[in-house]
């Protein structure tokens, strides 16, 4: 179930634009299925406010991107039983919610998502996809509002001391938000180096089974955007794309994109133009990308 709320933090990138990749959006009011299961397990909140209804509803609406349903009940089901998952979805909703409203509007949601994911912490204090989030969080918040970078290094460590990949990228990303690029880099060829290690000691299927799903992304858009591994950044990209599904919050014509210019680099241009088209196909407004297949094309 981590997993499957993991999938939406990272909203944090929008917050200092290191990768400048926006997070997926969805018109869930235009969902006739959705809204009608949403006001149905309502309904039977008010006959009879069970466990297992309310994480049945507050699952539902995360999947969703329904932020509020989910800040509205989430607390509700701790109340129940205040578990480290049930504190994690509440606070990546705070968080997410943040994003959508104005800049002074968003500070109860960001009280909301600090609060949720430490006390998650609390419980849970060697999850790493609650690790990654407080790294996340912490970093890009300005002193302020509570941010403090030194914590977040804390956990980084203490990530890295768990899942060495994940730790050294957690770092990596410290280091960005500092406007560190030589110490970024640094720690993002040694988190390819270990996945080079997982690979040869043929563990690579069981990696990708149990990896961050936004971690493939993330080591894709860093093959992008430091210009190096293109082939692990490639296959990565490869592998998101694959299991890619509305509970992702990665724009999928980014996937795409990310993957276009990986080609490009690697001087593969017609696989460059078959994946610009896809991003064309989904939106046929993106600046340049119709110049480009032209480019690729001749």
């Amino acid at each position: 179930m981590f997993k499957k709320i993991i999938l939406f933090i990272g909203f944090s990138h929008l917050l200092i634009g290191q990768d400048q990749t926006p997070k997926a959006t969805y018109d869930f009011e235009e969902d006739a299925n959705y809204i009608n299961k949403r006001e149905n397990l309502i309904d039977q909140i008010k006959i009879e406010p069970s466990l297992a209804t309310f994480d049945s509803l507050t699952d539902w609406a995360f999947i969703h991107k329904d932020w509020e349903t989910v800040l509205d009940f989430a607390p509700k089901a701790i109340t129940l039983s205040p578990t480290a998952l049930r504190y994690f979805r509440w606070g990546g909703a705070a968080g997410f919610r943040s994003l959508e409203v104005s800049r002074i509007f968003a500070l109860p949601y960001v009280g909301k998502m600090k609060d949720g994911f430490n006390k998650a912490h609390e419980i849970a204090p060697e999850n790493k996809l609650i690790l990654r989030a407080l790294v996340e969080t912490y970093s890009v918040l300005p002193t302020l509002l509570g941010g403090d970078i030194n914590y977040a290094k804390e956990k980084a460590n203490t990530l890295f001391a768990l899942d060495s990949l994940e730790g050294a990228i957690a770092k990596g990303y410290i280091a960005e938000t500092e406007n560190q690029a030589d110490q970024a880099k640094k720690y993002y060829k040694m988190g390819f180096d270990i996945y080079r290690d997982i690979k040869s000691k043929n563990k690579n299927t069981q990696f990708l089974k149990q990896a961050r799903r936004e971690l493939m992304y993330e080591l894709g858009s860093i093959a992008v955007r430091f210009q190096m591994n293109y082939e692990i950044g490639t296959k990565m990209l490869q592998e998101y794309l694959k299991q890619y599904t509305k509970r992702d919050i990665i724009p999928l014509k980014w996937v795409y994109f990310r993957l276009a210019e990986l080609a490009e680099f690697q001087n593969q241009r017609v696989q460059a133009a078959i994946y610009y088209g896809e991003v064309k196909r989904i939106d046929p407004n993106w600046s340049g990308v119709s110049k480009k297949i032209k480019e690729l094309s001749q």
